[in-house]
């Protein structure tokens, strides 16, 4: 599958990239949600799936300046997606549990 980037987003303390096609990535993550349904994306804090790539965690508003500027003249990217990685917070760092094959 392949995804682009063509613009930037932001939440509170987070700057990402947003991948299109989205909802082809929102379907993906519901779909292991069904399969696995205690462990939901986010522990289920949030209803809504935004697929992003993220760029910065808890930068400043001058950092996120500056990182969009250089970021943004390298837009659009484009990415081939191999596997989805399921990944999960201890709240010190993040651990991949496992890797999901996605076929052509």
């Amino acid at each position: 599958m392949e995804v682009t980037f063509r613009e930037f987003g932001e939440l509170p303390g987070l700057l990402y990239l947003r991948p299109e096609p989205a909802a082809a990535l929102v379907e993906m993550t519901r779909r292991i949600e069904s399969a696995w349904p205690s462990h939901l994306h986010h522990r289920g804090a949030f209803d809504d799936v935004l697929p992003h790539l993220t760029v910065a965690v808890g930068a400043s508003a001058a950092e996120r300046e500056e990182i969009t500027a250089d970021v943004r003249p390298l837009l659009p990217l484009t990415a081939k997606l191999t596997a989805i990685w399921i990944v999960v917070f201890d709240g010190a760092r993040w651990e991949r549990r496992a890797t999901l094959p996605l076929h052509p």
